[in-house]
């Protein structure tokens, strides 16, 4: 699948940010300035991860957000380890956030990226969609402590969260849009 404006726009930003000075930086996060521009980014490159399980159900993870005082519905998602490449990112965020281990990278295919937002952090996230069977999913480990539960929802259900509000994370919303909209598109 071929998205040029996405080529284009990251292109253009990796060009800006090439010639951008950092301002201010934490572990998290650093803030670059250019041309009067800045921008916030995080400190490590982010994966986020399109489960599939059977092309009938997504699998979500609900994340304890402590900022919203609550927890939101997700895909599994973060950033990378210093050194670590995207593909051994995705598996160990997956893991970690799942329970769901998975030894063939192959497994994540590469999907388009997204612009985070346009006005001050437009990162582009690496995101991966993954078919997973039935057994993989009730195979599972333990996930890790941030986050609260996993469940798996068929794509009726998963349209009707959005709607209401259940799901309401941008990326997440973004990410499954375009996959559910490329199934009906079929």
């Amino acid at each position: 699948m071929h998205f040029p404006l996405i080529n284009k726009y990251y292109s253009s930003y990796a060009s800006w940010k090439k010639n951008a000075k950092e301002s201010y930086s934490t572990q998290w996060f650093r803030i670059l300035e250019g041309d009067s521009f800045y921008s916030l980014e995080h400190s490590e490159d982010q994966v986020m991860i399109l489960a599939t399980i059977e092309k009938k159900s997504i699998l979500l993870v609900k994340v304890k957000r402590m900022l919203l005082g609550d927890s939101t519905w997700e895909l599994p998602a973060g950033g990378l380890e210093k050194n670590e490449n995207v593909d051994a990112g995705a598996s160990r965020e997956f893991l970690e956030e799942t329970g769901i281990k998975i030894k063939d990278f192959t497994r994540f295919k590469t999907l388009p990226s997204f612009v985070l937002a346009s006005n001050r952090m437009p990162m582009f996230p690496n995101i991966f969609q993954i078919d997973l069977s039935k057994i993989d999913f009730d195979q599972r480990s333990l996930h890790d402590n941030e986050i609260e539960k996993v469940e798996i929802f068929e794509f009726k259900k998963i349209k009707q969260m959005i709607l209401d509000g259940e799901l309401c994370a941008t990326l997440p919303i973004a990410v499954i849009s375009r996959y559910l909209f490329q199934l009906e598109a079929k």
